[in-house]
């Protein structure tokens, strides 16, 4: 693994504790509070990243991010600290509040494309 990779940490909309890290191939933007996709448990879902770090963990071989959903940040620090609270009140995981505080139109793991909007 190259020295300059960065890396994505990511919550699943999974009951699993914690967070997930991914390596973020070169040429791909990531930002925290935007989705992407990565392979978990062999299959292909959506996650949230809330961290992107410099470099991976010394001596972790990870998987990569596979594609990146959102152009912009759909959440921010303040809905994952609620989702964090969530998430303990609830004894359920971040992931899972996460995906259940998004509008309804953001959980898609498809892109939406407006119908009223012009296309320019």
């Amino acid at each position: 693994m190259a020295p300059s990779a960065k890396c994505a940490d990511v919550y699943v909309g999974y009951p699993v504790p914690g967070s997930f890290s991914y390596r973020v191939p070169e040429g791909m933007e990531v930002v925290s509070g935007t989705r992407v996709k990565v392979n978990f448990g062999g299959r292909n879902i959506t996650a949230f990243v809330h961290a992107v770090h410099d470099a991976p963990p010394p001596g972790v071989e990870l998987k990569n991010v596979l594609s990146v959903v959102d152009d912009a940040p759909v959440f921010d620090d303040r809905l994952i600290d609620l989702t964090r609270y969530v998430a303990d009140f609830y004894l359920s995981s971040v992931g899972e509040a996460l995906a259940t505080a998004l509008p309804s139109g953001e959980r898609s793991s498809s892109r939406f494309k407006n119908p009223f909007q012009r296309e320019e």
